[in-house]
């Protein structure tokens, strides 16, 4: 994925968050009035922003924009009067949306889509609806405020700018996405002072880990294409010995977990259920997937779906009691936030570990690829 996409993805992320944040401090109520018959209420801009991205990007590379079954006006004239009914609108355009999003490629950023007839670039599109959705979302923002007794800020609170720049200065020069820190703080208010006193770790602390382990998942989709892309089908399908897996299992094994276990754990630890169990995942669930997809196909879906993953990793704006919730694994006991995301990153480490100690001994007598692989990796 390129460095565009990747860096036009996180600010989605980042406005849709912001969207979010405002949902969670306006009384219900308020989310569905108006000022005058001008104006138009939260619930009504969310109502219009799913159904322009249900048009826009439904299709999105095969069909006009603006869809034939697309009724604009209705978006607005149809009031949602049930924040459950809003909830719902706001996430299915979000769906349809991001999943479009995450299926793109560098070389589709050039390629002509139309929106009423009006030809764009797919990096112009895209600009477009950030610049669109930004604009609705901060006008989502200035009505909650408004309507809001306990305002906490979104961004840097008044009369702390100062404050602000001395953590930032105090902090190490970095190059990231200039969202990453607005998605991984915690807004200190919020948090209770008998839990600041119960944790081991603080929210600088936590924050650190979490951009460490962050960096592992981003970087594996890139590590399994410079290990396995272009090497001959002896060394994909070689193991280290019966019952154990090859390359291409490995791969299958990885996406298994990426669809059924990573993301699937951490929402139900963080769900408000008096029961939180999590489930053993099915060890043997990628053999018919190795069979049945090429290496080329397993990559690509591997990388969409970490794509995706990650990203909602992210939009769930962990906070530092969310690092310590947990949900009773029924063979490793209590599994908190901060040992799952810990062991996502070792998971892909140790499998990253498994195909190399194959390619390296197939490697002693044959001197192919996997030297230029080492020097990738390392690079």
């Amino acid at each position: 994925m390129s460095s565009y996409l990747n860096s036009v993805i996180k600010q989605f992320a980042y406005y849709k968050t912001l969207g979010e944040k405002t949902f969670h401090q306006v009384p219900v109520e308020k989310l569905f009035c108006q000022f005058n018959e001008n104006s138009n209420s939260i619930a009504t801009i969310v109502n219009h922003l799913s159904g322009n991205m249900l048009s826009r990007w439904t299709d999105f590379l095969t069909t006009d924009g603006e869809k034939e079954w697309r009724n604009r006006d209705a978006e607005f004239d149809s009031p949602v009067f049930d924040k459950g009914e809003m909830i719902h609108r706001w996430d299915n355009g979000w769906k349809v949306f991001t999943d479009t999003l995450y299926s793109l490629k560098e070389e589709d950023l050039e390629k002509i889509i139309y929106i009423r007839n009006e030809g764009h670039t797919v990096l112009e599109a895209i600009n477009r609806q950030l610049a669109h959705y930004s604009y609705h979302i901060g006008q989502i923002i200035y009505i909650g405020k408004m309507y809001s007794e306990t305002w906490n800020s979104l961004s840097i609170p008044k009369g702390d700018s100062q404050k602000y720049n001395t953590g930032k200065f105090d902090g190490v020069k970095e190059i990231r996405h200039f969202t990453d820190g607005d998605l991984l703080e915690k807004d200190s208010q919020a948090q209770p002072d008998d839990l600041k006193n119960q944790t081991a770790y603080n929210t600088i602390s936590n924050a650190v880990f979490f951009t460490k382990k962050l960096e592992i998942l981003e970087r594996t989709p890139d590590v399994l294409d410079a290990l396995l892309e272009g090497l001959c089908p002896d060394w994909i399908m070689a193991n280290e010995g019966e019952n154990t897996w090859n390359a291409k299992e490995v791969l299958a094994h990885l996406i298994v977990c990426d669809q059924t276990n990573w993301m699937v754990r951490m929402k139900i630890i963080l769900s408000q259920d008096a029961v939180r169990q999590l489930v053993p995942i099915d060890m043997t669930a990628h053999f018919e997937l190795s069979k049945s997809r090429s290496l080329n196909d397993l990559l690509k879906q591997f990388r969409e779906l970490r794509a995706h993953n990650l990203m909602e990793l992210n939009i769930l704006n962990l906070q530092e009691a969310d690092f310590l919730k947990t949900a009773r694994h029924p063979k490793l006991g209590e599994v908190n936030v901060q040992q799952l995301i810990a062991t996502w990153a070792t998971h892909d480490l140790s499998h990253i570990t498994q195909i190399s100690r194959v390619l390296a001994k197939l490697n002693k007598n044959d001197v192919g690829p996997f030297q230029l692989h080492l020097k990738i990796l390392n690079t």
